[in-house]
C-alpha cells in the first residue's frame, strides 16, 4: 500500500507540473556566440576606397553624365545649325520672290525658286538624319552593372559602419 501512495503521489506531482506548465527536465542553457567578423583596420578600410573597382565606379559616375550632356548637347546644335539654314533659306526665298520682276524673268525666278527648294529638301534630309541620330543614341552605361557595383558599394559601407559602431563601443 505505501508503494502505491508513493506511486500515486509522484504520478500526482507529474500531472501538477505538467497542467501549470512546468517540465522536468533542465533548464536551457543560452550560449553566446562571439562575434567573428573581421575588425577592419584603416588600412583594410583605404584598400577599399582604394580598389580598383571602386575607382571605376567613381570614375563611371563623374564621366557618364558628362558625356551623355555632351551627346545631347551635339544633337541639340546639330538641330539648331538646321533649323537655322533652314530659316535662312525659307528668307532667301522670300527675298527672291519680293524682288524678283516678274516681266521676262519668270525662268530665272522658276530656276531659282528649284535650286532653293533642292537646298531645303537637303535641309530637311539633314534634320530628319539629325533626329534619327538622336533616337538611336544608346545609353553607354551598363545598367546591371553599375546596379551590382551601387550593392556592393552599400554593402561596403555597412560593414564599415558596423566597423565603426563596434570600435566606438569599445572604447
Amino acid at each position: 500500500m505505501k508503494k502505491k501512495n508513493i506511486m500515486s503521489f509522484i504520478l500526482l506531482l507529474i500531472l501538477s507540473f505538467s497542467l501549470i506548465g512546468c517540465n522536468l527536465k533542465d533548464d536551457y542553457i543560452l550560449q553566446t556566440k562571439e562575434d567573428t567578423d573581421e575588425k577592419p583596420s584603416a588600412d583594410k578600410v583605404n584598400e577599399v576606397f582604394e580598389s580598383d573597382k571602386m575607382k571605376e565606379l567613381m570614375d563611371k559616375l563623374k564621366s557618364s553624365p558628362k558625356e551623355i550632356s555632351d551627346k545631347v548637347n551635339e544633337v541639340d546644335s546639330d538641330t539648331t545649325r538646321v533649323m537655322k539654314e533652314l530659316n535662312d533659306k525659307a528668307d532667301e526665298l522670300t527675298d527672291e520672290l519680293n524682288n524678283a520682276d516678274f516681266e521676262g524673268k519668270s525662268e530665272d525666278i522658276k530656276n531659282k525658286f528649284d535650286d532653293i527648294s533642292n537646298k531645303l529638301d537637303e535641309v530637311k534630309d539633314n534634320v530628319d538624319d539629325a533626329k534619327d541620330r538622336a533616337d538611336t543614341f544608346k545609353d553607354p552605361i551598363d545598367k546591371k552593372q553599375v546596379t551590382d557595383t551601387v550593392d556592393e558599394f552599400t554593402s561596403h559601407m555597412n560593414n564599415l559602419e558596423r566597423a565603426i559602431d563596434r570600435i566606438a563601443t569599445t572604447r
